[in-house]
């Protein structure tokens, strides 16, 4: 715990980029095969481009969040966390669109004696992602989902040391 630890997010983005390759290349397949006709995957034309659109568009925006997150960076060190890719939640937005939920370039430096909350939020398959609170009441939210599970751990070690409130909720 006397160095900075550096975890990278480039072997889950890497994987995630080739599902989605993947998965777009199947689906762009569909739209040619039943623009032809060669293929009627549900029988109803328009329910078969409004489904294969509407994941033609999830994948890619998926794509393009893999593709950013090759360099998200977690450097864990003895006097700060430095969240390299983290999004700013500090002022509520209803708007689910918003640019720095699919590219985020901002970076973060936070001593662990200003962190107030350390909050982890889990879904299916284990932590998704860690929320934290600043003392001058500054949320960041970093996803966790790409980076080895060692980061979660390696966290909790400085959260315990400097007795931060940890919570865990789950999605």
């Amino acid at each position: 715990m006397n160095k900075d630890i550096m975890f990278t997010a480039k072997k889950g983005a890497g994987f995630m980029i080739g599902v989605c390759i993947l998965v777009l290349t199947f689906i762009i397949w569909g739209i040619v095969e039943s623009i032809t006709g060669s293929v009627r995957i549900i029988g109803e034309k328009v329910l078969t481009y409004a489904i294969l659109l509407t994941l033609l568009v999830y994948f890619s925006c998926l794509l393009v969040y893999s593709i950013n997150m090759l360099k998200a960076k977690i450097t864990i060190g003895p006097k700060a966390l430095v969240l390299d890719g983290a999004i700013d939640k500090t002022q509520w937005c209803w708007n689910p669109l918003r640019r720095d939920y699919i590219r985020s370039d901002l970076i973060v430096e936070i001593p662990w004696q200003a962190i107030l909350q350390f909050k982890y939020i889990e879904g299916r398959g284990g932590v998704n992602r860690v929320r934290i609170v600043t003392t001058d009441n500054q949320i960041y939210e970093m996803n966790c989902w790409y980076f080895s599970t060692d980061v979660t751990q390696e966290m909790d070690k400085y959260v315990q040391k400097f007795n931060i409130n940890n919570t865990t909720t789950y999605k």
